[in-house]
């Protein structure tokens, strides 16, 4: 299990950054995804919906590149840190765990949302590495 885990983690972190490389790590994204949590329905139908990709953020203009909507500049990091600003436990997550505190329910948010940051890659924008090279 740990094999295909670093695996997982090592195919999609790497430092190679073209769009060929990013067709391709998404193509390995599914590909590992599939082999560790295996091809049921629930897993196909998940990766309809999600790529490995890169999108340019507005405000910075720097280039990130992790899991993401497919077809949408949403990283799926972004979703997560949303749901860590819940004031409430879902109520379908509270009917299922009611003796999860908040406390508890924004540690488990935190922890995928930085589990997912690390397999993100951010670019700095061109002004960024002249300003540094000054």
């Amino acid at each position: 299990m740990w094999s295909v885990q670093r695996t997982f983690l090592n195919k999609i972190i790497n430092k190679e950054y073209s769009v060929r490389n990013l067709k391709e790590k998404n193509q390995r994204f599914r590909q590992i995804f599939l082999t560790f949590a295996s091809e049921t329905e629930e897993n196909l139908e998940c990766l309809k919906h999600l790529e490995y990709g890169k999108l340019r953020e507005e405000e910075s203009g720097k280039e990130t590149s992790g899991i993401k909507i497919k077809g949408k500049d949403i990283l799926i990091s972004d979703i997560m840190n949303a749901l860590e600003g819940l004031d409430d436990i879902p109520d379908p997550v509270r009917e299922y765990y009611p003796d999860l505190t908040d406390r508890e329910w924004h540690a488990a948010a935190r922890l995928v949302t930085v589990l997912l940051l690390l397999l993100e890659k951010t670019e700095p924008d061109v002004a960024d590495m002249v300003h540094e090279n000054i």
